[in-house]
């Protein structure tokens, strides 16, 4: 049994509808566009359980379940596209905190270069590489205002622009 609860944390970015909206997009990571902090290009999706309200939003309010005093909980970011990348693919290039350091630990980021995943194909395995960005909750009953910057890829792996995004979650 680990000693930590998960959070998972899936940001699924529409990239067509920032496309149309957004139509010349940062070409520099540290210069990102800006897109406004409830925006409808930008969904926060996280297990049912895991969800007090939001889901779906661009404002999360996460439960953290605490089983054990010495139990940490860390929460983990993941993009992706509505295409799944079979258009345009996403990333995180940064993560940090604009508000509520008080109840997370700086973001860090996390790859795991070669995960194996079931394939529809029963007996047959895809690999992939897992990239996620990963803080431990520190405490509960606040706010916690990221900034997100990403990059979004097109299927040849061409860079296509770097966007900014300042989603919420509440922590309770």
């Amino acid at each position: 049994m680990s000693n930590f609860n998960l959070i998972n944390i899936l940001t699924v970015i529409d990239t067509q509808s920032i496309f149309l909206n957004y139509p010349n997009p940062s070409s520099d990571p540290a210069k990102p566009t800006t897109l406004p902090e409830t925006n409808p290009f930008a969904y926060l999706i996280a297990d049912n359980s895991d969800v007090y309200t939001g889901q779906g939003t661009s404002a999360l309010q996460i439960v953290v379940k605490k089983e054990a005093e010495d139990l940490i909980t860390k929460i983990r970011w993941r993009a992706c596209t509505l295409s799944m990348g079979t258009e345009y693919q996403c990333f995180f290039s940064n993560l940090i905190i604009d508000d509520g350091q008080a109840f997370v630990s700086n973001p860090r980021e996390c790859r795991f270069p070669t995960v194996k995943i079931p394939s529809i194909e029963p007996g047959k395995f895809i690999t992939f590489e897992d990239n996620f960005w990963e803080c431990d909750v520190t405490s509960t009953g606040g706010e916690v205002i990221y900034n997100l910057v990403f990059g979004i890829v097109d299927k040849t792996g061409k860079p296509k622009g770097y966007y900014t995004w300042d989603p919420v979650v509440y922590i309770s």
